[in-house]
């Protein structure tokens, strides 16, 4: 079975293979609610550069933890593919994986240079300023680190909850 490139996979498509390398893993807590696990989430890279946004429900999460690495290679198959809806979106991608109890991952054992080690997607001066109160996708970038400010308590929704402002030194 050939693997399917992230840019192929579609919600329609459930006999899909691809072959990845595990970029970042996170666990997503909800905050309002004792930290309470989410999810166990991922960003997923393939071998043209296209980055996918994994999840990995709460109640599979320590089936398939022990069997993650970062930075490793894997196949996967059996997985869903959903629409990639939501704030905080870690990548500029339309879909999402999702694993289920029959999601089947294999290490790939060797060395595969294809699939990079590191991607990233840097934005413009112009979109980080227009995503400034749209909470839509999260952003990266590169700059100095110019300033660093106390850490603040504040209330948000009848909350307390803590702050810290700091100023990047953009190229723009």
């Amino acid at each position: 079975m050939e693997y399917t490139s992230l840019r192929q996979i579609s919600r329609d498509n459930d006999n899909s293979k691809v072959k990845v390398r595990v970029l970042r893993m996170w666990d997503a807590i909800n905050i309002a609610n004792n930290h309470d696990l989410l999810s166990l989430d991922m960003i997923l890279v393939d071998e043209e550069g296209t980055l996918i946004h994994a999840s990995i429900r709460k109640n599979l999460a320590q089936i398939y933890r022990p069997q993650l690495n970062e930075g490793s290679i894997y196949t996967i198959t059996n997985f869903l593919v959903e629409e990639n809806k939501g704030n905080y979106r870690p990548v500029y991608n339309k879909f999402k994986i999702l694993f289920n109890s029959t999601t089947l991952i294999s290490k790939f054992s060797g060395f595969d240079h294809s699939i990079p080690q590191y991607q990233f997607e840097f934005v413009d001066y112009g979109t980080i300023a227009s995503r400034c109160y749209d909470t839509t996708y999260l952003t990266d970038v590169i700059g100095i680190l110019d300033y660093i400010g106390a850490i603040e308590e504040i209330r948000t929704r009848g909350r307390p909850t803590k702050l810290r402002n700091i100023q990047l030194l953009l190229e723009e």
